[in-house]
C-alpha cells in the first residue's frame, strides 16, 4: 500500500509539474500531497478520508497533515484541477487504446470498486468523489 501511494505521489507530482502548477509557499501541505491523499482514500479506504488521513500521517508519507475540515476544503478547492488532470490522463490513455469493448469491460470493473454509498453533501462533492474513484482506478490499472 505504501509503495502504490508513493507511485501515485510521483505520477501526480509529474503531472502537476508538466502543467506548470505551483503551490503557494505559505501552505504546509502541498497540492500534490492533498490530491495523493484523496486518491489513496479512493484506492484503499473506499473514500473514507479520515482513515486515509491517519494512514498518511502515521506512515510518514505526509509530514504536515491538515485537520479534517481544512483537508476537505482543500480537496474541494482543488476539484477543478483534479478534473483537468483526470481529463488529460483520459485523453492520453484514449490515444493509446481505442476499443469500445475494453471501455465497457473497464466500466463494469470500476463499478464493482465503487462503494455502495457515497456520502456527499453537494452535487459537486458527489461528482468529485466519483471522479476520484475513476481516477484512482485508472492510475492503478494503467501505471501501477
Amino acid at each position: 500500500m505504501v509503495n502504490k501511494t508513493t507511485a501515485v505521489y510521483s505520477i501526480i507530482d509529474d503531472i502537476l509539474k508538466a502543467i506548470n502548477h505551483y503551490d503557494d509557499k505559505r501552505r504546509t501541505m502541498t497540492d500534490t500531497e492533498v490530491i495523493t491523499t484523496a486518491i489513496t482514500s479512493t484506492m484503499f479506504f473506499y473514500g473514507n478520508m479520515e482513515k486515509t488521513r491517519s494512514f498518511m500521517s502515521s506512515t510518514g508519507i505526509v509530514k504536515n497533515m491538515l485537520s479534517k475540515s481544512r483537508f476537505c476544503r482543500r480537496v474541494h478547492a482543488l476539484s477543478d484541477l483534479i478534473y483537468d488532470m483526470f481529463h488529460q490522463l483520459g485523453s492520453v490513455l484514449k490515444t493509446i487504446n481505442i476499443s469500445t469493448e475494453y471501455i465497457e469491460t473497464v466500466f463494469s470493473v470500476i463499478s464493482s470498486y465503487l462503494p455502495k454509498w457515497i456520502h456527499a453533501v453537494t452535487l459537486k462533492g458527489f461528482l468529485l468523489k466519483v471522479c476520484l474513484f475513476v481516477f484512482a482506478y485508472t492510475l492503478d490499472k494503467a501505471f501501477l
